[in-house]
C-alpha cells in the first residue's frame, strides 16, 4: 500500500470518492503529502543500502558510494589500462578490505599486498575461497609453498634464465588463472620415470616350521630365458625341508656371477627369487613336472608360470581435468615445460581461435614448441605428457610462468680479515637468521708448514698436511656432500686440491661428533685459534734447534688442544710435541660466508604482468611518437600501390618499421576479414612467442584478402593498429599506430610510496604498497624478473 492509499484509509468512508469518477481534489492533496513520503522513505533506504559493501552502487554506472568505502582504506579505483566497473571495484575493495584486516606484516600478507596492487589473484587465496580444507591441508597443492612447511628450508627449481638456484626462507606463491591451471587442474607438478626391475617371486607360503618335501621334491626353474633346470629341493630330512636348504639347493644349481646377489633368499617364513638381470630381459619361469613330483605350490603357492621384469619406464604426466569440448586459452596461453632437466621452455599453446582452442591443437602446439613427440590424448580426453627418455633419468615438469615471492632474511656475502701468528685467535661473529658453513682462507707470505684451524667453542680441528711455498694460500671449504675439501692457489694463481689422505679433520675431545661440525658457523661469537706445525725456515732457523717441513708432521703441544702422551707415534699426523714456544711469521687469515641478515626482505614479481607496469628493456618493445602513413594504397592485385608491394618482408623496401603484408586467399579460422575502409582503428591480434599478430583487409570486388602481420613474432604485436580510410575511388590512407610498452613501473608500484612521517598526516587514496604495509625497522625490496641491471663485477 503507497504513502497516498494510507492516508486516504484513515479518512471517514464518506471522504472516499465514488468508483469510476475522475480523482478527486481531497486525492490530490494527499497525495501531494504521500509522494514526499514515498520519496523520503526510498530515500532512507538508498541511504540505508549505501552502507553495506555489498548493495552500495547497485546498477549504478559510476562509482559513488564505493568510492567513500575506499577512501576510508586509503583505496581508490583503478584507472589504467581502463577504468574499473562498479561490480570489478566491489570485489577489489572486499579483498582489499579483508586483507587489511588479516594483516599485512605476516609473509602471506605481503603476498596479497604485491598481488592486489599489481591487479592478481592468488593460487591460495581463490583455492582457500573454493574449498578452505584445501588450503588448511595441503597449502602447497592449493598454490602457497612456504619455506617453513617444507623439510628443507632450501628452495631449489630453475630460475627464469633456466638455470638451477637454491634459496632459503623463499615463501612463494602461485598466480592463478594460469593455462597450466586451466589445461592440467595444477599449475605446478613434476613426474619422473622409473628404472629397469629385474623380475621376482614371492612365496605365499609360510615356511619357517619346514616343509614335507619327502614326495613332491623337484621344480623346473628357467632364469632370464635359459634352459630349465630341475631342482630336488629337499633336504637332508626331506619331510623337514627347512628354508636354508631349499633356498642353498636352488642357488647351487644357479651359482652366483661377481657382483651379483644369489636368486634365492628368504625372511624366515617365506621363499624369494630374483632374476639376476633388469628390464624386459629378465624373467622367471617354470616348466612342466609331473604332478605328483611338482613342489612349486608347497614352496611358492599359486601362481603364474612365468614371471617378467619391469621394463625402464619413462616420466609420465598427466591433467587432472579431462576437455571435452571448447578451451578459452584468449586471457592466458602459455605453458612453462622442462623435458629431462633441459632448460625451460615457454609455449603458445593457443589455437586458430584462442577463446575455442581444441585440444589437439594445444598437443601439436607442445610438440612442435619442444620439438620433440611428448603429448597426446587419453581416451578421457585428458592432456598427458611423456618423456622421450627412459628410466631414472627421464623427467616431465611443469613449472609455474607467473610467482609471486618473498625471500625473508636475504642473504649477503661477510667476511673477517685479520694477520695472526699461530697460537693467536681469530674471532668471527655470524649475525644472520641461521648458522651457515663457512670458508677459511690463509696465506703463507713466508712460507708455513701444516695449516689449520681449531674451534674451541665447538671442539673440532682441521688441519693441511702440506708445506705453504712463500706466498702461497690454501682455503678449506664444506662439500655438499657434507665433507671438507682443501685446495692450495700458488702466487701466479694456479690452483691444486689436497689429496685427502694430507687432510686432517678431527675432534678435540675423545668422540668424533664434533668432527662433523667443522667449518659450520654458529649463531654468535666463535673463536679459532690458528694452528702451524713446527717448520723451520732458511732465512730464520736455529741450526741446532730447528727442524725443516716435511714427515713426522710433529706438532706443537698447546694446552686445550692436544692430548699428550708419554711417547710419540711417528705415524700420527697430529702426534704433540714439547717445542720452545717461539713466535711464528704471520700469517694473513680471511673467514667467508653467506649471513642471511634479519629484519629485511624482498619480494620478487614474475616477468609477466599486465601491460599497464610497463615493458623491460632488451624484451618490450616501445613505442613510436608518430603514426606511420602512407598514402594511396589499393588492394588489387598487379598494381604497384598495393599494400603488399608497399610492405614486402624485406626491411629495407618496406614502407613500414612495424609491419608486412602478403596477399592470401582468405582469413583463418578465429579471423575475420575487416572491410575496408575504417576510420576507427583496429588491433592486430594472435601475437605469441612464435607467432606474430595479424589483421586481415578485404574489399568488395577483390578476390583475394591482405594479411598485415607484425614483422616479428611477440605479443607486443598486439599494440599496433590499423586505420584504412578513403584518399578517392578504390584509393585508401593506410594509417599505422604503434604505442608501445610503457617504461617497466611494477617495482616501484608493489614498493608504494614511503609512509607519512607523522601518523596523523592525511595521505591521498591509492594503492598502498608493501612499505605502509610492513612495520616500521624493516628492510623492504622489491625485484622483478627480466628487470634488474645485470651483475658486470
Amino acid at each position: 500500500m503507497g504513502k497516498t492509499e494510507r492516508i486516504l484509509s484513515y479518512l471517514p468512508g464518506t471522504f472516499l470518492a465514488a468508483e469510476g469518477t475522475r480523482p478527486s481534489a481531497l486525492r490530490a492533496v494527499a497525495a501531494a503529502f504521500g509522494g514526499d513520503l514515498q520519496a523520503g522513505e526510498n530515500s532512507l533506504a538508498a541511504l540505508m543500502r549505501a552502507h553495506w559493501v555489498d548493495h552500495a552502487d547497485r546498477g549504478a554506472a559510476e562509482i559513488e558510494d564505493l568510492r567513500r568505502f575506499a577512501v576510508l582504506w586509503g583505496l581508490a579505483p583503478r584507472v589504467l589500462p581502463e577504468p574499473e566497473g562498479v561490480e570489478e571495484f566491489r570485489e577489489h575493495l572486499k579483498r582489499y578490505v579483508k586483507n587489511q584486516l588479516r594483516g599485512t606484516v605476516t609473509v602471506a600478507g605481503i603476498l596479497r599486498v604485491a598481488a592486489e596492487t599489481l591487479g592478481l589473484r592468488l593460487a591460495f587465496d581463490v583455492a582457500e575461497e573454493e574449498d578452505p580444507a584445501t588450503f588448511t591441508a595441503d597449502p602447497v597443492a592449493a598454490g602457497l609453498d612456504s619455506w617453513w612447511r617444507r623439510r628443507d628450508a632450501v628452495l631449489e627449481d630453475l630460475g627464469p634464465d633456466g638455470q638451477p638456484r637454491r634459496r632459503r626462507f623463499v615463501t612463494r606463491a602461485f598466480v592463478a588463472g594460469e593455462a597450466a591451471r586451466t589445461l592440467f587442474g595444477f599449475e605446478s607438478r613434476a613426474a619422473s620415470g622409473t628404472a629397469a626391475k629385474p623380475a621376482r617371486l614371492s612365496g605365499a607360503v609360510d615356511l619357517s616350521s619346514g616343509v614335507d618335501l619327502s614326495a613332491r621334491k623337484l621344480i623346473r626353474l628357467g632364469l632370464d630365458g635359459g634352459p630349465a633346470v630341475e631342482i630336488d629341493c629337499a633336504g637332508a630330512r626331506p619331510r623337514a625341508t627347512t628354508l636354508d636348504e631349499i633356498a642353498a639347493k636352488i642357488n647351487e644349481k644357479f651359482p652366483a656371477l661377481a657382483n651379483a646377489p644369489k636368486i634365492a633368499a628368504h625372511d624366515g617364513r617365506r621363499l624369494s627369487l630374483a632374476s639376476r638381470t633388469a628390464g624386459a630381459a629378465s624373467r622367471i619361469s617354470f616348466d612342466f613336472v609331473p604332478p605328483e613330483s611338482d613342489a612349486r605350490d608347497l614352496l611358492f603357492g599359486p601362481g603364474p608360470a612365468a614371471i617378467p621384469g619391469v621394463p625402464a619406464l619413462p616420466a609420465v604426466l598427466t591433467a587432472d581435468v579431462s576437455h571435452g569440448g571448447a578451451i578459452d586459452l584468449s586471457r592466458r596461453a602459455l605453458l612453462r615445460l622442462s623435458i629431462d632437466g633441459g632448460a625451460p621452455v615457454e609455449i603458445d599453446v593457443e589455437g586458430a581461435a584462442p577463446a575455442s582452442t581444441l585440444l589437439p591443437e594445444v598437443a601439436d602446439a607442445i610438440d612442435d614448441g619442444l620439438k620433440l613427440r611428448v603429448a597426446s590424448i587419453t581416451s578421457e580426453d585428458r592432456l598427458r605428457l611423456t618423456s622421450p627418455t627412459l628410466g631414472p633419468d627421464s623427467r616431465i615438469e611443469v613449472l609455474p610462468l607467473r610467482t609471486i615471492e618473498v625471500e625473508e632474511f636475504p642473504p649477503a656475502d661477510a667476511e673477517t680479515r685479520a694477520t695472526r701468528r699461530a697460537g693467536e685467535r681469530f674471532r668471527l661473529e655470524n649475525r644472520g637468521a641461521s648458522e651457515m658453513d663457512f670458508t677459511l682462507s690463509i696465506r703463507a707470505p713466508r712460507g708455513a708448514w701444516a695449516p689449520g684451524f681449531a674451534n674451541l667453542r665447538d671442539g673440532w680441528l682441521v688441519r693441511a698436511l702440506v708445506a705453504l711455498a712463500p706466498g702461497e694460500s690454501i682455503r678449506f671449504a664444506r662439500q655438499a656432500g657434507g665433507g671438507l675439501a682443501a685446495s692450495i692457489v700458488a702466487s701466479n694463481a694456479a690452483v691444486r686440491a689436497v689429496p685427502s689422505a694430507l687432510l686432517f679433520v678431527g675432534s678435540l675431545g675423545l668422540g668424533s661428533g664434533a668432527a662433523a661440525r667443522a667449518l659450520v658457523l654458529p649463531l654468535g661469537v666463535s673463536e679459532l685459534i690458528l694452528l702451524e706445525g713446527l717448520a723451520a725456515r732458511f732465512d730464520a732457523a736455529r741450526f741446532d734447534e730447528d727442524r725443516f717441513a716435511g714427515p713426522p708432521p710433529f706438532v706443537e703441544g698447546r694446552f686445550d688442544l692436544v692430548r699428550f702422551a708419554p711417547a710419540v707415534p711417528a705415524k700420527d699426523p697430529a702426534a704433540p710435541l714439547f717445542a720452545p714456544v717461539a713466535p711464528g711469521s704471520p700469517l694473513e687469515v680471511e673467514a667467508r660466508w653467506i649471513e642471511h641478515r634479519p629484519g629485511s626482505f624482498v619480494v620478487r614479481l614474475p616477468r609477466d604482468l599486465p601491460a599497464r607496469f610497463g615493458g623491460r628493456f632488451d624484451d618490450a618493445r616501445f613505442g613510436y611518437p608518430d603514426a606511420e602513413k602512407i598514402e594511396g594504397v589499393v588492394l588489387d592485385d598487379g598494381d604497384p600501390r598495393s599494400i603488399p608491394a608497399l610492405l614486402p618482408p624485406s626491411p629495407a623496401a618496406s614502407a613500414s618499421k612495424l609491419v608486412t603484408a602478403v596477399r592470401v586467399g582468405r582469413a583463418p579460422i578465429g579471423f575475420t576479414a575487416h572491410r575496408v575502409p575504417f576510420r576507427a582503428p583496429r588491433f592486430l591480434s594472435g601475437g605469441g612467442p612464435v607467432r606474430a599478430s595479424r589483421l586481415y583487409l578485404s574489399e568488395p570486388g577483390v578476390p583475394d584478402v591482405i594479411e598485415i602481420s607484425a614483422n616479428r613474432p611477440g605479443a607486443w604485436g598486439d599494440e599496433i593498429s590499423v586505420a584504412v580510410r578513403p584518399a578517392g575511388p578504390a584509393l585508401w590512407d593506410l594509417e599505422i599506430r604503434f604505442a608501445g610498452a610503457r617504461f617497466e613501473n611494477a617495482r616501484q608500484t608493489v614498493l608504494g610510496p614511503a609512509p607519512a612521517p607523522a601518523a596523523r598526516e592525511p595521505q591521498p587514496p591509492g594503492p598502498r604498497g608493501i612499505l605502509a604495509a610492513k612495520a616500521a625497522g624493516i628492510h623492504a625490496r622489491v625485484v622483478r624478473d627480466g628487470a634488474e641491471l645485470p651483475d658486470l663485477s
